[in-house]
């Protein structure tokens, strides 16, 4: 859905601003990413019956406030970025484009508890229903080079996220939420999920306040394509939070398994590239720039994975720090990389935080694997009790 939105962008406009709207576009998916405060991955990770209705609405409500300034911010960034070449019918289309993507990202929030209730087909019927009332619009859009349709898009979006609401909410037990500090606990799992957000699209976004929308828009491009192939490696790995204690002794050959369709995608993508351009009628900008971001998109894969066990054995301090760390390097990466070699530079940034990120997540979980297997053989103390500190590490505190 998201290539055949960027190839109407990119067939219906041209010049600097076809540049504008394709470049506005990607960051306004990098800054969904970068805002999400958590509410998703919090209610994964929390237990069923823990779920009330009141804890349900503090996270949407949360959600859909973050979302919102995310959504402002995007577009600061996309108009400061256009040095005005937006038409206001440009400018609409974009709007539209992030109001779907706020409703899009509302409605799988609120469907996170029936992945923790095992109910996978009604978390994904949803989705399926969206994609066969956007595809429509979008193809009427494309074949007529009419961006007017895609300010239906927001429609289909409200239906299915109030729908989701309203179904889900019926299925929680009722009353108010026992948990202390709600909000703060899910901004410890947002706060994680933004830096780590922030660090892949660092590249794209802080590139956007140095080097020109035209000369970017084909990473911005390339960006939102591999983005739209994260939806495998991300819905699985989430689907995964609720299992992770069970998988964490098995983590590595879990991680080698995602690892292992990234890079077939990544190969089918770099196999692929000229057909892409030429069928789609896009410029993909220099070999290299695809070339990184498509291998990036391997590594993606695995951290992915590495992130839900993270996330849903208790380590969500020790991914805040990683995340932290990954940021911090990729924005010195970013604005160094965009000053010397553009788009080029921007994408070997890319591929380096990914490589960071695996290799301390992998070492942070394995470290954690270590400690628990030297305390499993005590499992009793003289009073026949089992010892703190065991207990303690194997729920991953």
């Amino acid at each position: 859905m998201l290539l055949l939105v960027l190839v109407t962008l990119m067939t219906a406009t041209t010049g600097a601003e076809q540049g504008a709207l394709v470049t506005g576009f990607a960051l306004l998916g990098s800054f969904a990413m970068v805002f999400d405060s958590g509410a998703s991955s919090f209610l994964l990770a929390t237990e069923r019956p823990d779920i009330t209705t009141g804890l349900y609405r503090r996270a949407m409500v949360l959600q859909g406030a973050l979302s919102t300034v995310g959504l402002g911010a995007a577009t600061a960034f996309a108009l400061v970025s256009a040095h005005g070449e937006l038409s206001s019918g440009s400018f609409a289309v974009l709007m539209a484009l992030g109001v779907t993507q706020l409703l899009d990202g509302l409605a799988r929030v609120a469907r996170a508890p029936f992945l923790v209730a095992a109910r996978d087909d009604r978390y994904a019927l949803p989705d399926l229903a969206l994609l066969a009332a956007k595809v429509p619009l979008v193809a009427f859009a494309f074949v007529q080079a009419d961006l007017r349709w895609l300010l239906l898009l927001p429609v289909p979006s409200l239906v299915v996220t109030a729908t989701s609401l309203v179904a889900v909410h019926r299925t929680l037990p009722s009353g108010p939420t026992t948990k202390r500090r709600l909000e703060l606990r899910i901004l410890e799992f947002g706060a994680t999920g933004a830096l780590s957000a922030y660090y892949s699209q660092a590249p794209l976004v802080l590139g956007a306040l140095i080097v020109p929308a035209e000369q970017l828009a084909p990473l911005g491009l390339v960006f939102r394509l591999v983005q739209a192939l994260e939806v495998v490696p991300s819905t699985v790995s989430q689907q995964m939070i609720p299992r992770a204690r069970a998988q964490r002794p098995r983590f590595l050959a879990w991680t080698g398994a995602f690892l292992l369709f990234g890079a077939l995608v990544s190969v089918v993508l770099l196999i692929s590239r000229d057909l892409l351009s030429s069928v789609l009628a896009v410029d993909f900008g220099p070999a290299p720039v695809f070339l990184l971001v498509a291998l990036a998109y391997t590594l993606r894969s695995g951290n992915h994975y590495l992130v839900a066990i993270l996330l849903g054995t208790g380590m969500v301090r020790t991914r805040l720090v990683i995340a932290a760390v990954t940021g911090a390097l990729a924005s010195v990466g970013a604005l160094a990389a965009a000053l010397i070699a553009a788009t080029v530079g921007l994408a070997v940034v890319t591929i380096v935080s990914e490589v960071f990120l695996v290799t301390t997540a992998a070492l942070a979980i394995h470290a954690t694997n270590q400690r628990a297997t030297v305390l499993l053989p005590t499992q009793t103390n003289s009073m026949g009790l089992p010892p703190t500190s065991a207990g303690n590490a194997l729920r991953g505190t």
